[in-house]
């Protein structure tokens, strides 16, 4: 009896121990912010669009009052630095995620991808790229558009955000919900409403 029991204790233990030697191990996590201090630059495509270049501004803008970090925003240059959001298509998001095929992105899609140091928020033209960075800061970060008049920035000093490699591009080709606050400008762009 006493050995059926000893037995059957190294059997379960010996279950447990395979099952934590199979898991997967733990992804890494790329650090934006570390106590109010800005980990990454924002770096923007030198042809981007006016929509695209909107969407580093408002990343930049909407991280620092998120973190209390003030993120240093560049047009794309030769020298790219190690830690960096990159948005929008162009030759620096090639050059550092050469798998994505940007020129087979439909006009709403998205794309949110971590490699390394890097995060690429990106899409297709002419809004995927806004779209990228709003989806990013409202599923990453915690932010909500509720209303033209109500938003929600949650406040962290240390923002941290899992490996992405997210494509997405919506079912519905025409998103268009016919209520009050669907009719400002900023509130439609911020949650994917394309009716113009």
């Amino acid at each position: 009896m006493e050995l059926t029991i000893n037995t059957t204790i190294v059997n379960y233990a010996f279950i447990v121990l395979l099952c934590f030697a199979v898991l997967p191990p733990a992804k890494a996590s790329l650090s934006i912010a570390t106590h109010g201090k800005a980990n990454v630059s924002i770096v923007s495509q030198a042809n981007a669009t006016t929509s695209e270049r909107r969407a580093a501004e408002e990343l930049s803008h909407t991280l620092e009052k998120i973190t209390g970090a003030v993120f240093e925003t560049k047009t794309n240059q030769q020298e790219v630095p190690k830690h960096a959001i990159i948005v929008g298509p162009g030759d620096t998001a090639k050059k550092f995620f050469p798998e994505v095929p940007f020129d087979q992105l439909g006009p709403d899609e998205i794309v949110m991808k971590v490699k390394g140091d890097m995060l690429l928020l990106a899409g297709g033209r002419p809004r995927g790229t806004t779209y990228a960075v709003n989806r990013f800061l409202q599923e990453q970060c915690g932010v909500r558009w509720w209303t033209p008049w109500t938003t929600n920035i949650p406040q962290k000093t240390t923002l941290k955000i899992p490996q992405l490699n997210v494509r997405y591009a919506s079912p519905f080709e025409y998103r268009a919900p016919f209520w009050y606050p669907a009719f400002e400008q900023k509130w439609k762009v911020h949650n994917e409403s394309n009716d113009q």
